[in-house]
């Protein structure tokens, strides 16, 4: 015969054991949610990411954007108070340069901010980008200091030193 103690015994063990195996379960399933929540967080971050984006490609390539590039590519400058004397007096340029470096800037803060992958700015505009750069960065460094405003072109410059770097560890890319 088996006495009470030895059931009780039995009983004991085997609510540790459920319980022990509850508990793995539980860690497992809170694992799995965790890992769960992350993807879905990763989705959201390079859904946002694609977004914005979507809305500096389409600013770029809309008609406004097209015109605006066509005004700052068509003036010609040899110095930086010739370039002033263009800036100050025509407002189609003055908006079009405003426009222009506004949006610069506006990939670089996304850049830094790490909201925009690099690799999407080099696929996307890597040539224009560096040739705007290299015949505009005399004219960034010099307002900065004319208008005392040493970030001016700041998160531009950002841009394209980030972009320079990523063509360089990736080759096939630089055009």
């Amino acid at each position: 015969m088996v006495d009470f103690s030895t059931v009780l015994q039995f009983i004991q063990a085997a609510g540790i054991i459920v319980g022990v195996a509850y508990y793995i379960l539980n860690i497992e399933n809170n694992r799995r949610n965790q890992e769960l929540t992350l993807k879905a967080q990763q989705q959201q971050l390079e859904t946002r990411q694609a977004q914005l984006f979507m809305q500096l490609f389409n600013k770029i390539t809309s008609l406004e954007g097209i015109e605006q590039v066509r005004i700052i590519r068509s003036a010609k400058w040899p110095t930086h108070e010739e370039w002033l004397e263009i800036y100050l007096k025509d407002d189609k340029y003055r908006n079009a340069f405003s426009w222009f470096i506004t949006t610069m800037e506006g990939f670089g803060v996304f850049l830094r901010e790490e909201l925009v992958d690099i690799r999407l700015i080099a696929l996307f505009i890597a040539g224009p980008s560096r040739e705007m750069w290299e015949a505009h960065k005399e004219i960034v460094y010099k307002e900065r200091v004319r208008r005392n405003m040493p970030r001016y072109g700041s998160e531009w410059e950002y841009s394209i030193n980030e972009l320079m770097k990523y063509l360089e560890e990736n080759p096939e890319l630089a055009t």
